[in-house]
């Protein structure tokens, strides 16, 4: 699935957060976190939900997160 997701990337335009879905799913935590970069860096619409779509839960308290959550300026 991830291969899959990320061969979309690279014949166009594919979204990284369902990639980062997908690694979060695997307990892929670094990558996933990698990859939420990446969606920061593109401005996907959808980061906004990262402080109550529960697959980040695994994810909150780790400081990278919460690097971005300041950056999105999303409330704790």
């Amino acid at each position: 699935m991830v291969r899959e997701l990320e061969d979309r990337r690279a014949g166009g335009y594919g979204p990284a957060l369902p990639i980062v879905w997908t690694y979060l799913g695997l307990g892929e935590t670094a990558v996933s976190l990698q990859w939420l970069e990446t969606a920061l860096a593109e401005r996907d619409p959808f980061l906004g939900s990262a402080m109550v779509f529960p697959a980040y839960y695994t994810i909150r308290n780790q400081p990278q997160f919460q690097r971005l959550a300041e950056q999105l300026k999303l409330p704790a």
